[in-house]
């Protein structure tokens, strides 16, 4: 049994279908391990995509973002971006359904969240009160981030969360929580929909991430500062 949430609620992938559909489903990727396969929390992602289709829970498109990771660019050991990857899983998966009205798109050039937004856009064609579906697991929700990006990225669109749950570590968390405060940081004031100017922030963050996290190294103040973006 596939376990998964969608926003805050634990649910079955079973009972999936007495949820609301959504018009379109962004699958974020993740590195791809060494030797070129998905990883498990890459699969999961890539599972929960596919049930939504087959149970009618998506009405147009499913969108699988990511490109190669710059260490497997660097050291040419991938031969196929996460998007890429997600989709030929999808292929396998799809043999266990029946005919399934959605079409597959893959985004294969993002190496960061902000560029899975910005790179999917003109796939979905999303117009106001159109709703999106962001797929991905509970750390990287944990603080926002990436509903923070797509209302930026996609305004007047409804922005569904689906995370499943998922162990880290506090370092991971750390990371996350860094990511988010440099994230809104460099976005803040960014108007949304300008695309340019988010990618233009975009290509800051890591500068933006140093000067946010100097004055907050504890995690409990740095948590206050995340919602002080909201």
């Amino acid at each position: 049994m596939l376990l998964y949430s969608k926003g805050l609620n634990m649910i079955a992938a079973e009972t999936a279908e007495l949820t609301s559909p959504v018009d379109a489903l962004l699958v974020l990727s993740r590195n791809l391990n060494p030797d070129d396969t998905l990883s498990k929390t890459v699969q999961t992602r890539t599972e929960i995509a596919v049930h939504y289709a087959a149970h009618r829970l998506v009405n147009r498109v499913v969108v699988f973002s990511g490109g190669a990771s710059w260490r497997h660019e660097m050291q040419n050991l991938q031969s196929r971006s996460g998007g890429e990857a997600m989709l030929d899983y999808t292929q396998e998966l799809l043999e266990e359904y029946p005919p399934v009205d959605v079409d597959f798109l893959v985004e294969k050039d993002s190496i960061s969240t902000v560029e899975n937004m910005v790179n999917s856009k003109p796939l979905f064609d999303l117009s106001i009160s159109d709703s999106l579906g962001i797929v991905s697991d509970e750390l990287h929700f944990l603080y926002n981030r990436p509903l923070f990006i797509a209302r930026k990225v996609f305004p007047g669109v409804i922005v569904e969360p689906i995370a499943f749950a998922e162990t880290y570590t506090q370092g991971a968390q750390r990371e996350e929580l860094r990511n988010t405060l440099a994230t809104k940081a460099a976005l803040l004031g960014v108007e949304a929909g300008n695309d340019r100017a988010i990618m233009r922030r975009q290509r800051n963050l890591e500068k933006v991430n140093k000067l946010v996290m100097a004055g907050f190294a504890k995690l409990d103040r740095g948590r206050d500062y995340v919602n002080d973006f909201e």
